[in-house]
């Protein structure tokens, strides 16, 4: 998933996550092709947080989580095991 966004109503900006071939406009059988920005960030947050992994800025989120990906009835989220280990 890529973040991205789109501005409607004026100057309100909605932030989501997209998927990649979405992102270049090719068809998936993906179940998932978006989804919003905020809520998706909390979601993942609140995982992280189980795990008693805190990332506090976006920064250490990045050097935290490897990949995530989104399947219809779950989310993957893949840590860099070496940031891990030394939290």
């Amino acid at each position: 998933m890529l973040p991205t966004y789109t501005i409607k109503h004026g100057n309100q900006r909605y932030r989501y996550y997209t998927s990649r071939p979405a992102m270049k406009g090719e068809q998936t059988k993906a179940a998932i092709h978006r989804i919003s920005a905020p809520l998706f960030e909390v979601l993942l947050t609140k995982a992280l947080h189980r795990l008693g992994l805190a990332a506090s800025d976006q920064a250490t989120f990045a050097a935290l989580v490897r990949r995530i990906d989104v399947l219809s009835n779950s989310i993957r989220i893949r840590l860099d095991g070496e940031y891990v280990r030394s939290a």
